[in-house]
């Protein structure tokens, strides 16, 4: 298993999921839900550097869900939802 910044480790499905989802630099800003460990999560999706947000709520805004507890953020979704990578 791969690990993220808060050291947990990522199931390789999950892995996979955020591959698939254009993810940049997975695992490292994969999440399980909403448990960041005193820091605020990065985006991961729809930019090509990894951007870390400024305000938890913001950042709760753009949860995408993994399934089995595990979540990353987006920067922006397309009008039809489809992320853009």
């Amino acid at each position: 298993m791969a690990m993220n910044e808060c050291e947990d480790d990522v199931p390789d499905n999950i892995v996979l999921k955020t591959k698939e989802a254009g993810c940049t630099k997975c695992p490292k800003y994969v999440y399980k839900d909403s448990e960041y460990r005193g820091k605020l999560p990065a985006a991961s999706i729809g930019c090509q550097v990894a951007a870390r947000f400024m305000d938890i709520e913001n950042a709760e805004e753009k949860k995408v869900d993994l399934g089995d507890g595990w979540e990353m953020k987006v920067i922006w979704q397309s009008r039809s939802g489809t992320n853009i990578s």
